[in-house]
């Protein structure tokens, strides 16, 4: 999208999808889109594995048109290695570039990544002017309010993140020891946006229109992301935006696993998107009546047609 005003767009697209390693896959992305998501983001890609040339990495930046505004989620250590990956061509397609400092897993924090740098923010404040030097791109970032209740750094984390050239930041609540456990602290999140200028995106525990109206209305934020809630309902977009109550039949849940199916075998091997889907129709199905036995017999089957035809013969 050229010219794109994060702003102005904000303003009547707030509702973003998360970056999610292992789900928000082209498929997926696309059809939150269909659904309402204003913005997308890509599962988080390793800067070092764009340098390797990594074809399993390539997969994870597939786009398609439908999709944009789309931001790309990078994550790495070295500001070197954020420059390199922003001078090629495989990151010219997307609308924004967003670098995750939040990230708990502990295979990302051992590397210094993720929100290893909420601990170093003199190495995160480089990281983010490299790339705000080396893109015309909106650049953002999403990160925890620090790695203990003992060590809570998101104020100083969200002021430094607007000095070094951030156009808006995405800020979940929790602490990195938390992990995803109770629930996120949604009044930092008003004491982040009386910090800064630049536009706060919430992140963490939105699931209702009302949750989205508290946040927007109460916390002063600019916008919502949703994750986890999305995960085999895409259609929360909708229920958000609308406020209404959306709930579908196996039958038009099946439509969804084909559409999202469809898109994945536009770039990958069928036996791959075999496997990618499996997890997406456990969560297609999660909510569905008897999605007990549904999941255990789906498990026990290995291609996308044997699934799609098990569920059709359910109905």
């Amino acid at each position: 999208m050229e010219n794109f005003n994060i702003k102005d767009y904000l303003n009547t697209h707030p509702l973003l999808l998360a970056p999610m390693a292992g789900y928000t896959d082209i498929g997926f992305r696309t059809l939150c889109r269909k659904y309402g998501a204003g913005i997308v983001f890509t599962e988080m890609v390793s800067v070092k594995a764009i340098l390797h040339d990594s074809e399993k990495t390539k997969l994870l930046m597939e786009t398609n048109q439908s999709e944009h505004p789309i931001a790309l989620q990078l994550f790495g250590h070295d500001p070197k290695d954020f420059e390199e990956v922003l001078k090629l061509d495989l990151v010219k397609d997307f609308d924004i570039i967003d670098i995750n400092m939040g990230c708990p897993a502990p295979k990302i924090v051992k590397n210094g990544e993720g929100s290893a740098l909420l601990e170093n923010i003199s190495l995160a404040e480089e990281i983010i002017r490299t790339c705000v030097k080396n893109t015309t791109k909106p650049v953002s970032v999403k990160f925890r309010s620090g790695v203990s209740d003992e060590n809570l750094v998101y104020i100083n984390f969200a002021k430094m993140c607007e000095r070094a050239g951030t156009s808006f930041i995405t800020f979940h609540p929790r602490t990195r020891n938390q992990g995803y456990a109770g629930h996120s602290d949604w009044e930092k999140l008003k004491e982040v946006t009386k910090a800064v200028g630049i536009p706060v995106i919430a992140s963490g525990d939105c699931l209702t229109y009302f949750n989205f109206k508290y946040l927007m209305e109460e916390c002063g934020v600019s916008g919502v992301m949703i994750g986890r809630g999305a995960v085999g309902r895409p259609e929360i977009f909708e229920e958000i935006k609308c406020n209404k109550t959306i709930d579908l039949s196996l039958k038009e849940k099946i439509e969804q696993i084909k559409e999202h199916s469809a898109l994945l075998l536009k770039n990958n091997a069928y036996t791959s998107v075999s496997m990618e889907m499996k997890k997406h129709i456990l969560a297609y199905v999660k909510n569905l009546d008897n999605s007990t036995k549904l999941r255990i017999d789906i498990c026990k089957l290995n291609t996308i047609d044997e699934m799609i035809k098990y569920l059709e013969d359910k109905t």
